[in-house]
Order: C-alpha cells, then structure tokens, then sequence
C-alpha cells in the first residue's frame, strides 16, 4: 500500500505532463521501481493519452490509489518478462487500457487489463494484443471474465435446450435453453444471469452457437440432463406436457475468441 501511495502521489501527475522529454528525465531521476519498469514500455501512451480525461479521472484520492494498485499489478507481470523482449506499448492499445483501468475496482476485469498490457509489452506474445480487445474487456461483466478464465483450456460449452413435448401432435415449446454447467464450476456472482453472459459473449464474437450441433462424448450432456430433466419433470408433467425431451448443442470458441482469451488471461 505504501508504494501505490507513493504512485500516486509523486509519480502519476509527473506521467501525465505529456511530454517526451520532461517523461524520460522523470523516470531518469526517479528511484521508485514501479515507474522505472513502466517507463520504457508505456511512455508513448502516456504521451498520446487525452489528458482532459485524466485529469477528470484523477480528481479523487480513491481513484489515484486504485491506478497505483493496477499500475503495480502490471508491473509484476512485466518484471517476468525478460528484459531484452519488452518494448514500447502501441498507444492504440495501451491507451484504452490505462484509460479504463483508472476506474477499474473489480479484481477479474483489471486482471484481464493488465495481462493484454503485459502481452503487448513483449515482442513474443505482441501479436496476440488486437486494438479491438481493450473494448471487449469494458463490455464485461465480472462474471463473464469468470467465463473467460474457464475457457482458457477448453474449445466449447456444452449445452442442453430442455423442451415441453404436448399431448397432440409434433408441437414441443422450449422450457429452458442454454442450460451449461458453468454455474456448477464457477462461483458466480449472479448465476441466474448465465444465459445473458453467454448472449453478450456470443455477440462480442468471443463464442460461436453451433445449434443443431452436437458432440459425440456425452459425458457432460449427461451430467446437464441428470441434474436438470428429474426436475422438469416433476414441476411440468403432466400438468403442462405429457414428457420433457433434451436438444443438445455446443457452444464453440471461435478463433478470434481464442486469440482473445490467449491474450487477456496469464
């Protein structure tokens, strides 16, 4: 806590003057480790970055104190990359991050932050930090990160559509779709709102619907149908439909999905 104190305090007005030269003799005359190792890999976004922003962003203790807290984090996981292969942070991608991660309080979110930074302060992993990312990361919820954390070694989701079967003819309405077993293996927040999470992350092209579509390992359908069908059908037949009958689909990680989740989780 000291030295994000001593962040903010002494070293982040002096990062937001701007200029090259006056950047450069700060981090020269300076002893503090943190700004040191910064420095050299996001001086350029300093300097690109809208400091009437800034300036707004830093009007309160809090907020500086929360910046020191994600410049430090970075700065750790930067400190594991050798040297030699650090270079300069592009400022259309490390612009968004340290512009967002100024208002970040959530410990998922600013993770997937400050690993895209890292990624793409080494020239061994910089072709994995897309611009477009920073924004993906803004447009989750911390229950989502959750989700991406999961999928660090996985390729698809597993999913089972449950559906009310009526007495005459071929008819059936669909009870519950998009039925997982992420809420069994995260610890969500709100685990009502896993269909929303995994709408928003269809749409920001993290996964792709293959409905209609289904895997031959039917482990985990199984696993999803034993927990989900006895109960069904206890509360909907035979009130409301004679049985209840599953469609089973997946959810597949699309490539840029992959380079995305390669990019933002360590």
């Amino acid at each position: 806590m000291e030295d994000e104190k001593e962040i903010a305090k002494v070293a982040l007005p002096e990062l937001f003057k701007g200029g090259m030269q006056v950047v450069s003799q700060f981090y020269k005359d300076l002893a503090q480790p943190t700004i040191q190792t910064i420095g050299k890999t996001l001086n350029t976004t300093f300097e690109f970055a809208t400091i009437p922003a800034l300036a707004l962003g830093f009007a309160t203790e809090k907020v500086r104190l929360n910046f020191a807290k994600r410049l430090e984090e970075y700065k750790k996981k930067l400190d594991k990359v050798p040297e030699e292969d650090r270079c300069v942070v592009e400022p259309e991608i490390g612009e968004p991050i340290i512009r967002n991660l100024m208002n970040t309080t959530n410990n998922q979110i600013a993770d997937l932050f400050t690993t895209l930074l890292t990624n793409a302060s080494n020239i061994k992993t910089l072709d994995k930090a897309h611009p477009k990312f920073a924004q993906i990361v803004l447009n989750l919820t911390p229950d989502e990160a959750k989700i991406i954390q999961y999928l660090q070694d996985k390729d698809e989701v597993y999913y089972v559509d449950f559906r009310g079967k009526f007495e005459k003819g071929d008819g059936f309405y669909t009870w519950e779709s998009y039925v997982t077993i992420l809420p069994d293996e995260i610890k969500f927040d709100y685990s009502e709102n896993c269909n929303a999470y995994i709408s928003n992350l269809i749409s920001l092209g993290i996964l792709l619907d293959k409905s209609g579509t289904f895997k031959m390992n039917d482990t985990i359908y199984k696993k999803i149908e034993s927990i989900h069908k006895p109960r069904l059908e206890k509360q909907l037949v035979p009130n409301m439909f004679t049985k209840i009958t599953t469609k089973r689909s997946y959810l597949q990680v699309t490539d840029f999905g992959r380079l995305f989740i390669d990019a933002c989780i360590s």
